[in-house]
């Protein structure tokens, strides 16, 4: 079985020379022995519309894991990753790399451009997102999915009709992305957290094989 994470930094490919404890990418990679293959897309702050655009490349994957921002991350396709659009004009404005730790991968000649001719009031933003996640709907009316929300949840929830909702992830996450004290390591995350990923993911494909 063919099994494809996407989304945000939890679907994101980590090397694990990097962490002197077990990672996911490890994890699934030892539980499954190849008996199922799994690919990481994962982009750091990834936009719907990022998101929707990776799909759309990776059409034939069995089950996807879908981990989604909230309307605030807009699409850069100039950066490898993705930022909120207020970082991106404040950046435009200051130049000051301190605003985040990433704005190195963003030239700053495309936020001032961004912010000149694509700049978006929060409505207008959220309207962007709305559309994408129509368009990711459509997308799995035929393919099989399981959601990890981060917030926003409720509109994602009323949109994304066609995937249903691992709560268990989604409370891991939102834990983790809350900075609390026994997930903060190295990029954020340390051996508790994920083992305890894994263990959920495990469980997420185990239920979706007997179920399929």
């Amino acid at each position: 079985m063919r099994i494809g994470m996407f989304g945000h930094s939890d679907a994101q490919y980590k090397p694990q020379e990097k962490f002197d404890f077990p990672i996911r990418t490890t994890i699934l990679k030892d539980h499954y022995n190849g008996v199922h293959q799994i690919d990481w897309f994962g982009v750091g702050c990834c936009s719907a519309e990022r998101l929707l655009n990776l799909l759309q490349k990776h059409r034939n994957y069995d089950l996807y894991f879908l981990f989604l921002l909230s309307s605030e991350y807009i699409f850069c396709p100039q950066a490898k990753r993705d930022f909120k659009a207020s970082i991106i004009e404040s950046y435009a404005k200051t130049g000051d790399l301190r605003i985040d730790r990433n704005l190195y991968l963003l030239d700053r000649s495309y936020a001032k451009a961004y912010s000149e001719m694509w700049a978006v009031s929060k409505q207008q933003a959220k309207n962007r997102w709305i559309g994408s996640l129509i368009l990711i709907n459509n997308f799995f009316k035929d393919r099989n999915a399981i959601l990890i929300p981060d917030s926003e949840s409720m509109i994602a929830e009323k949109v994304l009709t066609n995937l249903p909702v691992c709560k268990s992830l989604v409370k891991l996450v939102r834990a983790r992305m809350g900075f609390g004290k026994e997930y903060v390591g190295k990029y954020n995350i340390n051996a508790h957290h994920e083992q305890e990923i894994s263990k959920f993911f495990i469980e997420e494909i185990e239920n979706f094989v007997q179920t399929h």
